[in-house]
């Protein structure tokens, strides 16, 4: 804020301080017009910079604009942006319902009479953003129809948007003027419905690289998945203006996979390319930084695929249990061992049926709550009313307790009930350690069998079991038995496990299910969490294989809010 000069008092002080003493306040700001307007309007521009937080104050200098004639030259002031130009003329608007009227009839009679008017294209920005098209039709299609193709183009975009017709926009599609292909093309975004996509589609194959450029970035935004390919190759032009705006869409859409991209675009030898490609690259770093600190529980599994293509469901969440994202399809970034995916397919997933779920862990003698049953419990907020829960724990193969303890396990007994899931898993560390004797507890293959061969599990539903292992047992000579029954149960095993364990990697995928390697102990707490979430997937993802012989996916997916990824042995 700048201070006083010459006693006077500067406008964005008499503004802050309105509230105080709203007479004398009026007082002083009109005083400060009346000697000097230039230097006011320049003030107005101080004062919108400014984000003050008296609105009475910044209504009352706007209605002194408004009443003076001086609106429109400080809408057009270039030191104001136009959205801080915007807030301006919404306020104005307020101030005077049927400004943005009276400005596109001047606009529209302004240029009948061939007389230019400064800045006109920024005022129909301005108007654009303030604006419902319908209040302005009338003077918009006068502008349409003008000799004036910045006029004619602007016009389009404004008319484009209000009717929001796929009919109105196809037909501009045939106007030579790139311009006006340009703007009823952006005219059309944000409108997702299957007409919106196929005149976008054919959008794309426009000479134009603006119009190309516009249609791309509008399909990228309603998630469809093949303007991503479509991006690269036009990264990869001979045009420089169509690299350029291939940079451009890039950038607008904040995602990272495109950065690779326009790092080389930053080195090839047209300066323009190179400078745009610069910004955008910025803006994907200045993006990802925004996401930075929210990271999501994010988890998938492999389904049965057909036609040669791999399928994984899929589900995303903040760690805190709040609500999971809405994520477009160009929101996944998928790639098999190091190489990118770029055509896919996305759809929603039919909601699983009710689960009848078996955490199988190991016993601990040890007072309190392990990791990997904190990870359970931690599931419980999305648990859902009909899924069926239960908990068996295993003799770790460094256990001592008494071997007579060992013997065939009662049936497991399943619940519904949340409290009732949170006791039967907090068993794991009984408060006498020498409760473990009182109940019947198996080694690690025989609770696998009984698990696998679904055990007093209901009959309904589908079955899973997570696993969490700490150790490298050796297989049991039966395990292809043990394989065959789980797939006959219809039982899927999810495993978590502290060290290398190819039997029971191999019982994981031959019943669809997914084996983890944890890293350390205190990563097990949102393992088991993920292993969960894998079983309530949202998201059906379906792609080619970019090589027979891929070993890993890795699935990333963002949106402004937030990110997370993982990895899928295949």
């Amino acid at each position: 804020m700048e201070t006083e000069t010459l006693g006077r008092p500067t406008l964005e002080s008499l503004v802050e301080g309105f509230d105080r003493d709203a007479a004398a306040g009026k007082n002083r700001i009109r005083e400060l017009l009346e000697q000097d307007p230039k230097w006011f309007q320049q003030g107005v521009v101080r004062v919108m910079k400014s984000s003050p937080t008296s609105l009475r104050g910044v209504e009352f200098m706007v209605s002194l604009l408004l009443a003076h004639h001086l609106l429109l030259p400080t809408l057009c002031d270039q030191a104001l942006n136009l959205e801080e130009a915007a807030s301006l003329a919404r306020t104005a608007l307020q101030m005077e319902p049927m400004m943005d009227v009276a400005l596109a009839k001047k606009l529209a009679d302004d240029t009948a009479l061939g007389e230019p008017v400064r800045n006109a294209g920024r005022l129909m920005d301005i108007l654009g953003l303030i604006s419902n098209g319908n209040r302005i039709t009338s003077s918009l299609m006068r502008l349409w129809r003008s000799s004036d193709p910045q006029m004619r183009s602007k016009a389009v975009l404004l008319i484009g948007r209000s009717n929001r017709s796929i009919q109105w926009a196809q037909s501009r599609l045939a106007e030579t003027d790139p311009r006006i292909r340009a703007s009823a093309v952006e005219a059309l975004w944000g409108l997702d419905t299957a007409e919106a996509k196929a005149v976008l589609r054919a959008a794309a194959r426009d000479a134009n690289n603006r119009v190309a450029g516009n249609a791309l970035f509008a399909l990228y935004a309603m998630g469809d998945t093949w303007a991503i390919s479509e991006l690269f190759k036009m990264a990869a032009s001979d045009s420089p203006q169509f690299r350029s705006t291939a940079a451009w869409a890039m950038g607008e859409t904040g995602d990272p996979r495109f950065s690779e991209a326009l790092g080389r675009l930053m080195s090839e030898s047209t300066a323009f390319v190179r400078k745009r490609a610069f910004t955008e690259l910025s803006r994907l770093k200045a993006a990802a930084k925004t996401r930075q600190g929210r990271q999501w529980r994010v988890a998938g599994r492999l389904l049965p695929g057909s036609g040669g293509m791999r399928q994984l469901g899929f589900e995303a969440c903040p760690a805190d249990g709040s609500p999971p994202p809405r994520l477009l399809p160009t929101q996944f970034v998928l790639s098999e061992d190091s190489r990118p995916v770029t055509q896919y397919q996305v759809e929603a997933h039919p909601p699983a049926e009710a689960l009848a779920l078996t955490f199988l862990f190991p016993h601990c003698a040890s007072q309190g709550s392990p990791a990997w049953v904190q990870g359970a419990i931690g599931c419980l907020n999305r648990k859902r009313p009909s899924d069926l829960w239960c908990t068996k724990f295993y003799l770790p193969a460094d256990d001592k307790t008494d071997p007579k303890s060992q013997g065939t396990p009662e049936p497991p007994q399943f619940t519904a009930d949340g409290k009732e899931a949170i006791a039967a898993l907090q068993e794991a560390a009984p408060a006498q350690p020498e409760a473990a004797a009182e109940t019947v507890r198996a080694a690690f293959w025989d609770a696998i069998r009984s698990s696998a061969l679904a055990v007093g599990a209901p009959e309904l539903g589908a079955r899973h079991l997570i696993v969490y292992n700490q150790s490298s047992p050796e297989a049991p000579a039966d395990l292809s038995e043990i394989v065959s029954a789980a797939v006959a149960s219809n039982t899927s095993v999810q495993a978590i496990s502290l060290a290398p364990c190819p039997p029971l990697e191999e019982l994981c995928r031959g019943t669809q299910g997914c084996f983890r390697l944890a890293k350390s102990e205190p990563e097990l707490l949102r393992l088991v969490e993920e292993a969960h979430l894998a079983l309530l997937p949202r998201f059906l993802v379906s792609y080619q294989p970019n090589a027979p012989g891929a070993r890993m996916l890795n699935v990333r997916v963002f949106d402004a809010t937030g990110w997370g990824e993982t990895t899928i042995s295949l």
